[in-house]
């Protein structure tokens, strides 16, 4: 019988021959990835790991080929790998059309979300069969042949708030939703279809949405719909650094959308152009460049890694006036108080070998160049746990996280900010307490910006005990402000 033990050492044989040979630079060549543009920066950020390559016994120049292919080698066994369950939340079915040819995409006239919406539909259409639309709103005169998205002065949709669809109605294509958000859903999925000449992708769905929130309007999100992360919204990002043995990636097995969801995966990776590099983590997911906010509620939902070595988070970070337009377009971010330290709020990190199965939240003050608090420090964190069981959230098992999803909010108001797990408060900051001997608090009532990351904690991953991959999913990121209370800055492009 052959055991698998021998089919083990006959990979690493043919891997170890192909080494040798000068073909390891082949390796996965074959894998076509998405053509995608990928901006990237370099901010400082009190979350870099610095851990002594020293503790990483991979980095270890003697270690055999073997041995190094050994654990560059990532193949996951059935106890490693969590299989994500989730059903289609659309349907679909093919139609027939006599369009594009002919069509003007129509918009309601002042929504910049669905005016946008409108012209990826029409560049859907010019990429995938050369067909130029004309995008106008509905303050023009209504013709035949027109595709309509969202609820416009032609037609409002009767779906409710939480039901969104792409319906042919008579000579008009509809794009609608019984929420706008419910409109540009529908846009998202249908631009992930093949396009087939005389037919068109029609979908009804259905998907868990509240507009409002205890008085919280609904302004802003990302439903993570599609097969690409929308680079109106998001920027991948540098923050996140760490010994030569960890790379940042945006490879698809890394970081990709798919099912509705954003999926970060931080796993064993082997690099034939750097034999130094064993562990793959993504790039951090920054909102900055295009969404910033004062005040409000945000929500996540998500399924989160709670096992040794991870280090997943979602936080939120603000800048001095030095920084704020450094590298976002003018307009974009501003300032509202004059501070000489950046805010930091980390909604939760996780640090599963210290402080196991259990979400942590903190602030941080990062002071400008020639400034430090009064005790002398250049930054000072907070974690509101002294003492406080209350501090953090404490789950039973990590599988609770892990194979799970779900709901971790923050509300950012002026006096103070509030974390809560699965609609339960758990923690909450005072900001007319100062965290250090400064009593300078304002950077965090500054507009700030979101970051997501699923990283790798390397002094804390023991290499038989690591249970690889860890996968960090997020269905959706939501925004929600009182009407008249704080700010949003976006893109004009989102």
């Amino acid at each position: 019988m052959f055991s698998a033990k021998k089919a083990v050492c006959v990979i690493l044989a043919a891997l170890l021959c192909a080494t040798a040979a000068g073909c390891g630079g082949d390796s996965g060549s074959t894998k076509k990835k998405k053509k995608k543009i990928i901006v990237i920066q370099n901010p400082d950020s009190s979350q870099t790991d610095t851990t002594d390559s020293s503790d990483i016994s991979d980095d270890d120049d003697s270690l055999s080929s073997e041995e190094r292919v050994r654990r560059s080698l990532y193949v996951p066994s059935e106890e490693e790998e969590y299989k994500d369950v989730i059903e289609p939340e659309y349907k679909v079915k093919a139609v027939s059309w006599d369009g594009p040819a002919g069509y003007t995409v129509v918009y309601p006239n002042g929504s910049n979300y669905l005016k946008n919406a409108a012209k990826r539909i029409a560049e859907y259409f010019k990429s995938n069969c050369g067909t130029e639309l004309s995008v106008v709103s509905d303050a023009t005169a209504e013709t035949s042949k027109e595709i309509l998205v969202g609820n416009t002065n032609r037609r409002t949709s009767s779906l409710s708030e939480n039901e969104y669809a792409v319906t042919l109605s008579g000579s008009k294509l509809l794009f609608e939703g019984g929420h706008y958000l419910g409109a540009i859903k529908a846009a998202t999925w249908f631009r992930s279809f093949t396009y087939k000449k005389g037919e068109v992708n029609a979908l009804t769905g259905k998907f868990d949405f509240e507009p409002t929130k205890d008085g919280y309007e609904y302004v802003w999100g990302d439903e993570f719909d599609g097969d690409t992360l929308d680079s109106t919204k998001w920027t991948l990002t540098s923050h996140m650094t760490g010994t030569s043995a960890l790379k940042l990636s945006d490879d698809p097995q890394i970081i990709n959308v798919s099912e509705g969801r954003l999926k970060l995966t931080s796993r064993h990776w082997f690099d034939p152009d750097d034999k130094n590099v064993v562990y793959g983590v993504p790039y951090t997911v920054m909102s900055k460049l295009h969404m910033n906010f004062q005040y409000g509620y945000l929500e996540m939902r998500a399924r989160i890694p709670s096992k040794n070595g991870a280090w997943p988070s979602l936080w939120i970070s603000g800048e001095t006036a030095e920084a704020a337009n450094k590298d976002t377009p003018a307009g974009l971010k501003q300032n509202i108080y004059d501070t000489k330290f950046s805010a930091e709020i980390d909604i939760f990190e996780i640090f599963s070998s210290a402080i196991p199965d259990t979400l942590v939240p903190n602030i941080h003050k990062h002071y400008m160049k020639d400034y430090k608090s009064p005790d002398g420090k250049s930054h000072y964190e907070y974690n509101n746990t002294n003492g406080r069981v209350s501090g953090r959230y404490r789950a039973d098992d990590g599988t609770e996280f892990t194979e799970n999803y779900h709901l971790i909010g923050c509300k950012f108001a002026e006096n103070d900010i509030t974390m809560y797990y699965d609609g339960k408060e758990y923690c909450t900051f005072n900001l007319n307490e100062s965290i250090d001997d400064d009593p300078d608090m304002n950077d965090f009532r500054n507009p700030l910006f979101i970051m997501i990351n699923n990283h790798i904690k390397e002094k804390d991953l023991e290499y038989n005990k690591s249970t690889f991959p860890f996968e960090y999913y997020i269905d959706y990121i939501r925004l929600y402000q009182k009407p008249g209370e704080g700010g949003l800055w976006v893109d004009d492009n989102t």
